[in-house]
């Protein structure tokens, strides 16, 4: 299992899993906005495909966000 550590000045400490799954919970953001979405309706495959595929693989979050 994969461990969060929380860094402040020079104190560390061990997040537990609750509140990673809290924290990424909270600052989720969508992929894609709502105007991309209703672009899709109008798009070819390969359109979807050049948009889509470089956000394979990724949780979006909102890095400025503080616990």
């Amino acid at each position: 299992m994969p461990r969060f550590i929380c860094e402040r000045g020079d104190s560390r400490k061990l997040l537990p899993m609750g509140e990673v799954i809290r924290y990424l919970c909270g600052s989720f953001k969508p992929l894609l906005t709502e105007e991309e979405i209703a672009h899709f309706e109008r798009s070819t495959n390969a359109d979807m495909l050049r948009t889509l595929l470089p956000k394979k693989f990724q949780l979006s979050t909102n890095p400025r966000k503080v616990l």
